[in-house]
Protein backbone atom coordinates (compact mmCIF):
# COMPACT_ATOMS: atom_id res chain seq x y z
CA UNK A 1 0.00 0.00 0.00
CA UNK A 2 1.12 3.56 -0.74
CA UNK A 3 3.26 5.13 1.99
CA UNK A 4 2.30 8.76 2.58
CA UNK A 5 5.46 10.51 3.82
CA UNK A 6 8.00 13.26 3.18
CA UNK A 7 7.32 16.93 2.42
CA UNK A 8 3.75 17.41 1.18
CA UNK A 9 2.61 20.97 0.39
CA UNK A 10 -1.06 21.80 0.93
CA UNK A 11 -1.99 23.53 -2.32
CA UNK A 12 -3.80 26.88 -2.61
CA UNK A 13 -6.70 27.61 -4.95
CA UNK A 14 -7.04 30.90 -6.87
CA UNK A 15 -10.52 32.18 -7.72
CA UNK A 16 -11.71 34.55 -10.41
CA UNK A 17 -13.75 37.71 -9.80
CA UNK A 18 -16.93 35.72 -10.50
CA UNK A 19 -15.91 33.26 -7.73
CA UNK A 20 -15.25 30.35 -10.09
CA UNK A 21 -12.04 28.35 -9.77
CA UNK A 22 -9.15 29.80 -11.78
CA UNK A 23 -8.35 26.44 -13.33
CA UNK A 24 -5.30 27.47 -15.35
CA UNK A 25 -3.84 29.33 -12.37
CA UNK A 26 -4.36 26.33 -10.12
CA UNK A 27 -2.72 23.96 -12.57
CA UNK A 28 0.27 26.29 -12.94
CA UNK A 29 0.56 26.23 -9.14
CA UNK A 30 0.51 22.43 -9.13
CA UNK A 31 3.08 22.24 -11.96
CA UNK A 32 5.43 24.48 -9.99
CA UNK A 33 5.14 22.34 -6.86
CA UNK A 34 5.48 19.08 -8.79
CA UNK A 35 8.62 20.33 -10.54
CA UNK A 36 10.42 20.46 -7.18
CA UNK A 37 12.17 17.11 -6.73
CA UNK A 38 12.22 17.61 -2.94
CA UNK A 39 8.44 17.41 -2.82
CA UNK A 40 7.00 13.93 -2.12
CA UNK A 41 3.31 14.57 -2.79
CA UNK A 42 0.73 17.37 -2.95
CA UNK A 43 -2.42 17.80 -0.89
CA UNK A 44 -5.52 19.18 -2.56
CA UNK A 45 -8.66 20.23 -0.71
CA UNK A 46 -7.11 21.00 2.63
CA UNK A 47 -7.83 24.13 4.66
CA UNK A 48 -5.23 25.91 2.55
CA UNK A 49 -7.29 25.12 -0.54
CA UNK A 50 -10.44 26.56 1.08
CA UNK A 51 -12.07 23.15 0.78
CA UNK A 52 -14.71 24.18 3.33
CA UNK A 53 -16.00 26.66 0.72
CA UNK A 54 -16.10 24.14 -2.16
CA UNK A 55 -18.83 21.71 -3.15
CA UNK A 56 -18.02 18.01 -3.32
CA UNK A 57 -18.10 18.22 -7.13
CA UNK A 58 -15.66 21.14 -7.04
CA UNK A 59 -13.33 19.18 -4.79
CA UNK A 60 -13.38 16.32 -7.29
CA UNK A 61 -12.63 18.82 -10.06
CA UNK A 62 -9.69 20.19 -8.07
CA UNK A 63 -8.24 16.67 -7.82
CA UNK A 64 -8.74 16.09 -11.55
CA UNK A 65 -6.97 19.35 -12.38
CA UNK A 66 -4.12 18.51 -10.02
CA UNK A 67 -3.68 15.01 -11.44
CA UNK A 68 -3.53 16.37 -14.98
CA UNK A 69 -0.86 18.90 -13.98
CA UNK A 70 1.24 16.92 -11.52
CA UNK A 71 2.97 14.40 -13.82
CA UNK A 72 4.21 11.61 -11.54
CA UNK A 73 3.71 13.43 -8.23
CA UNK A 74 1.05 11.81 -6.05
CA UNK A 75 -2.06 13.84 -5.28
CA UNK A 76 -3.82 13.45 -1.96
CA UNK A 77 -7.19 14.99 -1.19
CA UNK A 78 -8.92 16.16 1.92
CA UNK A 79 -12.51 14.95 2.37
CA UNK A 80 -15.19 16.21 4.72
CA UNK A 81 -18.89 16.29 5.49
CA UNK A 82 -21.46 16.58 8.24
CA UNK A 83 -22.35 12.89 8.25
CA UNK A 84 -20.60 9.60 7.57
CA UNK A 85 -22.52 9.31 4.32
CA UNK A 86 -21.40 12.75 3.13
CA UNK A 87 -17.77 11.98 3.95
CA UNK A 88 -17.96 8.66 2.10
CA UNK A 89 -19.55 10.31 -0.95
CA UNK A 90 -16.82 12.94 -0.94
CA UNK A 91 -14.09 10.30 -0.59
CA UNK A 92 -15.50 8.21 -3.44
CA UNK A 93 -15.80 11.30 -5.65
CA UNK A 94 -12.18 12.35 -5.21
CA UNK A 95 -10.97 8.77 -5.55
CA UNK A 96 -12.76 8.52 -8.89
CA UNK A 97 -11.18 11.85 -9.87
CA UNK A 98 -7.73 10.33 -9.33
CA UNK A 99 -6.74 10.96 -5.70
CA UNK A 100 -3.94 8.61 -4.60
CA UNK A 101 -5.02 8.85 -0.95
CA UNK A 102 -7.63 10.72 1.10
CA UNK A 103 -7.19 12.74 4.27
CA UNK A 104 -10.33 12.52 6.40
CA UNK A 105 -11.43 15.51 8.45
CA UNK A 106 -13.52 14.76 11.54
CA UNK A 107 -17.22 15.00 10.62
CA UNK A 108 -19.17 18.10 11.62
CA UNK A 109 -21.22 15.87 13.94
CA UNK A 110 -19.03 15.55 17.08
CA UNK A 111 -17.63 12.05 17.65
CA UNK A 112 -14.55 12.78 19.74
CA UNK A 113 -16.34 12.14 23.04
CA UNK A 114 -17.72 8.78 21.92
CA UNK A 115 -14.87 6.41 21.04
CA UNK A 116 -17.24 3.82 19.56
CA UNK A 117 -18.67 6.45 17.19
CA UNK A 118 -15.20 7.54 16.07
CA UNK A 119 -14.07 3.96 15.48
CA UNK A 120 -17.20 3.11 13.50
CA UNK A 121 -16.85 6.28 11.43
CA UNK A 122 -13.31 5.48 10.29
CA UNK A 123 -14.09 1.82 9.72
CA UNK A 124 -16.95 2.73 7.41
CA UNK A 125 -14.93 5.34 5.52
CA UNK A 126 -11.91 3.10 5.02
CA UNK A 127 -14.16 0.25 3.86
CA UNK A 128 -15.78 2.52 1.26
CA UNK A 129 -12.59 3.47 -0.62
CA UNK A 130 -9.76 1.59 -2.29
CA UNK A 131 -7.06 4.19 -1.59
CA UNK A 132 -5.08 4.74 1.63
CA UNK A 133 -6.60 6.94 4.30
CA UNK A 134 -4.86 9.64 6.33
CA UNK A 135 -6.50 10.52 9.64
CA UNK A 136 -6.52 14.25 10.39
CA UNK A 137 -5.92 15.08 14.05
CA UNK A 138 -7.37 18.58 14.00
CA UNK A 139 -6.69 21.51 16.31
CA UNK A 140 -7.35 21.33 20.02
CA UNK A 141 -9.18 24.66 19.76
CA UNK A 142 -11.79 23.05 17.49
CA UNK A 143 -12.87 20.57 20.16
CA UNK A 144 -12.78 17.90 17.44
CA UNK A 145 -9.35 16.46 18.19
CA UNK A 146 -8.96 12.92 19.52
CA UNK A 147 -7.49 12.03 22.90
CA UNK A 148 -4.10 10.30 22.52
CA UNK A 149 -5.38 6.84 23.49
CA UNK A 150 -8.29 7.09 21.07
CA UNK A 151 -6.01 8.37 18.32
CA UNK A 152 -3.78 5.34 18.82
CA UNK A 153 -6.77 3.00 18.60
CA UNK A 154 -8.05 4.69 15.43
CA UNK A 155 -4.60 4.33 13.87
CA UNK A 156 -4.91 0.54 14.02
CA UNK A 157 -7.92 0.50 11.66
CA UNK A 158 -7.11 -1.27 8.42
CA UNK A 159 -6.62 1.23 5.61
CA UNK A 160 -5.27 4.09 7.74
CA UNK A 161 -1.65 4.58 6.72
CA UNK A 162 -0.82 7.95 8.30
CA UNK A 163 -1.90 10.64 10.74
CA UNK A 164 -1.67 14.32 9.96
CA UNK A 165 -1.07 16.08 13.26
CA UNK A 166 -2.62 19.54 13.18
CA UNK A 167 -3.51 19.86 16.84
CA UNK A 168 -1.43 23.08 17.27
CA UNK A 169 -0.48 22.19 20.84
CA UNK A 170 3.06 20.92 21.41
CA UNK A 171 2.16 19.12 24.65
CA UNK A 172 -0.73 17.34 22.97
CA UNK A 173 1.47 16.45 19.99
CA UNK A 174 4.02 14.89 22.32
CA UNK A 175 1.31 12.88 24.07
CA UNK A 176 -0.01 11.65 20.71
CA UNK A 177 3.42 10.47 19.63
CA UNK A 178 4.06 8.71 22.94
CA UNK A 179 0.69 6.91 22.73
CA UNK A 180 1.44 5.66 19.22
CA UNK A 181 5.00 4.58 20.01
CA UNK A 182 4.15 2.85 23.27
CA UNK A 183 1.72 0.63 21.38
CA UNK A 184 4.09 0.08 18.45
CA UNK A 185 1.51 1.26 15.91
CA UNK A 186 2.89 1.25 12.38
CA UNK A 187 1.52 4.40 10.74
CA UNK A 188 3.37 7.39 9.35
CA UNK A 189 3.21 10.53 11.44
CA UNK A 190 2.92 13.75 9.43
CA UNK A 191 3.38 17.12 11.10
CA UNK A 192 1.10 20.02 10.24
CA UNK A 193 1.59 22.47 13.12
CA UNK A 194 2.83 25.33 10.95
CA UNK A 195 3.89 27.63 13.77
CA UNK A 196 5.68 24.92 15.76
CA UNK A 197 7.50 22.96 13.07
CA UNK A 198 10.98 22.91 14.60
CA UNK A 199 10.02 21.43 18.01
CA UNK A 200 7.50 19.07 16.43
CA UNK A 201 9.92 17.82 13.78
CA UNK A 202 12.37 17.18 16.61
CA UNK A 203 9.97 14.63 18.10
CA UNK A 204 10.79 12.48 15.08
CA UNK A 205 8.20 12.33 12.30
CA UNK A 206 7.79 10.68 8.91
CA UNK A 207 6.73 13.75 6.98
CA UNK A 208 4.99 17.08 6.99
CA UNK A 209 1.78 18.40 5.41
CA UNK A 210 1.78 22.19 5.54
CA UNK A 211 0.51 25.11 3.49
CA UNK A 212 3.84 26.87 4.07
CA UNK A 213 5.48 24.30 1.80
CA UNK A 214 3.30 25.59 -1.04
CA UNK A 215 4.59 29.14 -0.49
CA UNK A 216 8.18 28.76 0.75
CA UNK A 217 8.99 25.15 -0.17
CA UNK A 218 12.76 25.41 0.02
CA UNK A 219 12.63 26.74 3.59
CA UNK A 220 10.33 23.93 4.71
CA UNK A 221 12.35 21.27 2.88
CA UNK A 222 15.57 22.62 4.40
CA UNK A 223 14.08 22.77 7.91
CA UNK A 224 12.69 19.25 7.69
CA UNK A 225 15.85 17.71 6.24
CA UNK A 226 18.09 19.54 8.73
CA UNK A 227 16.18 18.11 11.68
CA UNK A 228 16.11 14.64 10.12
CA UNK A 229 19.88 14.69 9.59
CA UNK A 230 20.61 16.00 13.09
CA UNK A 231 21.82 19.44 11.96
CA UNK A 232 20.13 21.24 14.84
CA UNK A 233 22.03 24.52 14.51
CA UNK A 234 21.08 24.78 10.84
CA UNK A 235 17.45 23.97 11.71
CA UNK A 236 17.44 26.70 14.37
CA UNK A 237 18.79 29.22 11.86
CA UNK A 238 16.05 28.38 9.34
CA UNK A 239 13.38 28.55 12.04
CA UNK A 240 14.60 31.96 13.17
CA UNK A 241 14.55 33.20 9.57
CA UNK A 242 10.96 32.05 9.18
CA UNK A 243 9.58 33.31 12.50
CA UNK A 244 8.81 36.91 11.43
CA UNK A 245 7.00 35.61 8.34
CA UNK A 246 5.05 33.13 10.48
CA UNK A 247 4.00 35.97 12.78
CA UNK A 248 2.53 37.78 9.78
CA UNK A 249 0.85 34.78 8.15
CA UNK A 250 -0.64 33.41 11.38
CA UNK A 251 -1.72 36.64 13.01
CA UNK A 252 -5.38 36.91 14.01
CA UNK A 253 -7.63 35.92 12.44
CA UNK A 254 -5.55 32.77 11.90
CA UNK A 255 -8.22 31.33 9.64
CA UNK A 256 -7.09 33.81 6.96
CA UNK A 257 -3.61 32.26 6.75
CA UNK A 258 -4.33 30.66 3.38
CA UNK A 259 -5.54 33.98 1.95
CA UNK A 260 -2.34 35.65 3.15
CA UNK A 261 -0.29 32.91 1.53
CA UNK A 262 -2.20 33.38 -1.72
CA UNK A 263 -1.34 37.07 -1.55
CA UNK A 264 2.32 36.11 -1.01
CA UNK A 265 2.24 34.01 -4.19
CA UNK A 266 0.38 36.72 -6.09
CA UNK A 267 3.02 39.30 -5.12
CA UNK A 268 5.67 36.95 -6.50
CA UNK A 269 3.73 36.34 -9.72
CA UNK A 270 3.21 32.67 -8.82
CA UNK A 271 -0.60 32.89 -8.59
CA UNK A 272 -2.79 35.02 -10.87
CA UNK A 273 -5.07 36.14 -8.05
CA UNK A 274 -5.44 35.96 -4.26
CA UNK A 275 -9.22 36.35 -4.29
CA UNK A 276 -10.82 34.08 -1.67
CA UNK A 277 -14.15 32.27 -1.92
CA UNK A 278 -16.88 34.36 -0.27
CA UNK A 279 -17.89 35.09 2.43
CA UNK A 280 -14.15 35.43 3.14
CA UNK A 281 -12.70 38.78 2.09
CA UNK A 282 -9.31 39.81 0.68
CA UNK A 283 -6.80 40.73 3.35
CA UNK A 284 -6.37 44.42 4.27
CA UNK A 285 -3.71 46.49 2.54
CA UNK A 286 -1.75 46.76 5.80
CA UNK A 287 -1.32 42.96 5.87
CA UNK A 288 -0.31 42.97 2.20
CA UNK A 289 2.46 45.43 3.08
CA UNK A 290 3.60 43.21 5.93
CA UNK A 291 3.86 40.24 3.58
CA UNK A 292 5.72 42.32 1.01
CA UNK A 293 8.19 43.45 3.67
CA UNK A 294 8.82 39.84 4.74
CA UNK A 295 9.38 38.73 1.15
CA UNK A 296 11.91 41.52 0.69
CA UNK A 297 13.64 40.60 3.95
CA UNK A 298 13.98 37.00 2.77
CA UNK A 299 15.13 38.04 -0.69
CA UNK A 300 12.06 36.49 -2.30
CA UNK A 301 10.67 39.59 -4.02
Amino acid sequence: MLSVEGVIPASLVPFKEDQTIHQEGYQDHIRELASNDRIDGILSNGHAGESYALTSNERAKIVSLAKDASKDTEIYSGVSGSTTGEVIDDAVNVQEAGADAVMVDPPATPITGRPRAAIQFYQEVTNAVDVPVVLFQTSAASGQNYAPDLLAELATIDGIVAIKEGVWDVDHTQDDIVALREQGIDVNYLMGNDEHLLPCYAFGVDGTVVELAAAVPEYICDLYSSVRSGELQRAQEIHQQLMPLLDVIYQDPKHDSSIRLKKLLELQGRLPTSIPRKPALPIPEAETEQIKNELERLGLL
